[in-house]
């Protein structure tokens, strides 16, 4: 049958398991597969992490908001990506300091 009881060992409670016999092709597209995901997966966390800062607020919410920004590429929604709730850190703008204007230059006789 496919599923065996193991014996009891000391130990160790009874298992079950389920034994199938897959072809070692299918196997390794499986694990091809498994591991692209994987790539997938952080890559986007990587990407997440640097356009939207790297502690675990700005993370959480960026994933959020990539996320829906996915969802609607995907569903082809024009629903608004909702915005940002930390704006990006700009920097203040220094009230323009007054110049001194230079004095008149004093013209020359005959000039």
């Amino acid at each position: 049958g496919v599923i065996k009881k193991i014996k009891f060992q000391a130990g160790r409670g009874g298992a079950f398991v389920i034994s199938l016999h897959v072809p070692p092709k299918i196997m390794r597209l499986l694990s091809k597969i498994l591991w692209f995901l994987a790539f997938l997966v952080a890559t986007f966390c990587w990407m997440v992490l640097f356009e939207h800062g790297f502690s675990v607020k700005s993370f959480t919410e960026g994933v959020k908001q990539e996320l829906a920004g996915w969802k609607a590429k995907v569903t082809g929604s024009a629903e608004a990506v909702p915005a940002p709730t930390v704006p990006p850190a700009t920097a203040t703008p220094k009230p323009a300091q007054p110049t001194k204007a230079a004095p008149p230059e004093a013209k020359k006789p005959g000039t």
